[in-house]
């Protein structure tokens, strides 16, 4: 979700810089976006850059950043024009751990997504060189709405592993937890449930399929991107929340893989975009 700019619209020297070390593994990404003061409203931006000769000059702060404190290379999205309104006025940088000025804040502790780094990146007086702005000047913002859209994609299919998940493993319960001179899978208010659960799944990885072929052929996504980024974590949620249910005690307790499942999907309907942000964009395009 971050180097993908880079393949995008980096130019043939830094993707030779860079690319390779970040297709082996050996250096860790991540994205600069989120602010303080400005969430899902990616015009709040307030991180400016300033040109000085060879130079941008970056100031402000970024929050809830993935990997902040163990990555290697950040793409960071600054403001390069105070006058522009809109998404116009943006610029996207490759910012390397070694900048002068550049800092890590609080490293936070999460509900779910315990193996996953988050914190706080920092920019005073943060100097990183020219010919590291990705792309045009005051193009970030357009490079980052079509970066969100292929994130979105991918949060998609993160629910669809994790609700499967949670789906078979109550399947595997219900069907051997003795109660009321049986199991619960006798009882068949908890039998329909789950299968239509199971429906609502199987009709969400259709959608997700189709908006993937849609991207693959370099249509465009962007209504059916939020739509998707709004509808399926909400059921994931809404699985997981009933998947919970029907392990009882034991789905409240760590160590199950639904109390896990439910942390973890918990997330999928906030990060990259909340539902009703992406509601609204969908109302923008209807």
């Amino acid at each position: 979700m971050s180097a993908l700019h880079l393949a995008r619209v980096g130019t043939a020297e830094q993707k030779a810089r860079f690319l390779p070390r970040i297709l082996t593994g050996e250096t860790i990404c991540a994205l600069g976006v989120t602010e303080p003061a400005g969430g899902s409203d990616l015009t709040r931006i307030a991180t400016t850059a300033r040109r000085e000769d060879d130079t941008y000059i970056l100031n402000g702060s970024k929050t809830f950043i993935t990997n902040a404190n163990i990555a290697d290379v950040f793409f960071v999205i600054a403001r390069t024009s105070a006058e522009a309104r809109g998404g116009s006025g943006f610029s996207l940088f490759v910012v390397q751990r070694d900048t002068p000025g550049f800092s890590n804040g609080e490293r936070f502790k999460k509900t779910g997504w315990h193996g996953s780094d988050t914190g706080e990146l920092r920019f005073d007086e943060a100097r990183v060189p020219a010919a590291n702005l990705l792309g045009e000047e005051g193009r970030g913002f357009y490079y980052m709405m079509k970066g969100l859209d292929h994130e979105r994609l991918c949060a998609a299919g993160q629910v669809l592993g994790l609700a499967q998940a949670a789906i078979d493993h109550t399947l595997e319960w219900t069907r051997g937890r003795q109660a009321f001179g049986g199991v619960l899978w006798d009882l068949q208010v908890i039998r329909h449930e789950m299968a239509k659960l199971a429906t609502e799944l199987l009709a969400a990885r259709a959608f997700t399929y189709l908006v993937a072929m849609k991207a693959a052929r370099g249509e465009p996504i962007q209504m059916e991107g939020a739509m998707l980024k709004a509808h399926v974590p909400e059921l994931g949620n809404r699985i997981a929340y009933k998947c919970v249910q029907y392990h009882g005690g034991g789905g409240y307790i760590h160590g199950t893989p639904v109390e896990r499942i439910s942390r973890d999907l918990r997330l999928l309907s906030i990060g990259g975009g909340a539902s009703e942000v992406m509601y609204d964009e969908v109302a923008k395009r209807l």
